[in-house]
């Protein structure tokens, strides 16, 4: 088995979804910007499915996931909170005014 890290800064995440099953695991895919391309092999098995052309990457069966996307949820607000504050971030075009938090949006997925 290898062992494989993927670093993705909080200034390439647009978006942060949730998907929540009956025993409280869950998926959360992070949808990137233009600046945070990753090919799609290097974040298998880590990548959301059937988004090859644009690839996200996702915590899979994360446990307690509503906690995990929470905090998550929380570290993006503070970093544009941070980034809307720091003017020269802004006026270096570091900070692109794209990034937007998209909540716990919680779908649990009923037993067939």
């Amino acid at each position: 088995a290898i062992s494989k890290n993927v670093n993705l800064p909080y200034k390439v995440v647009t978006a942060a979804g949730l998907r929540t099953y009956p025993d409280g695991t869950g998926d959360i895919p992070l949808t990137l910007n233009g600046d945070g391309k990753v090919a799609y092999m290097h974040l298998w098995p880590h990548a959301r499915p059937w988004r090859l052309a644009k690839p996200e990457p996702m915590l899979r069966c994360v446990p307690d996931a509503a906690n995990v996307a929470a905090i998550l949820s929380a570290a993006l607000s503070a970093y544009i909170d941070s980034a809307r504050t720091d003017d020269e971030a802004v006026a270096s075009g570091e900070v692109r005014g794209k990034l937007r938090v998209v909540g716990s949006t919680t779908r649990n997925m009923a037993a067939a």
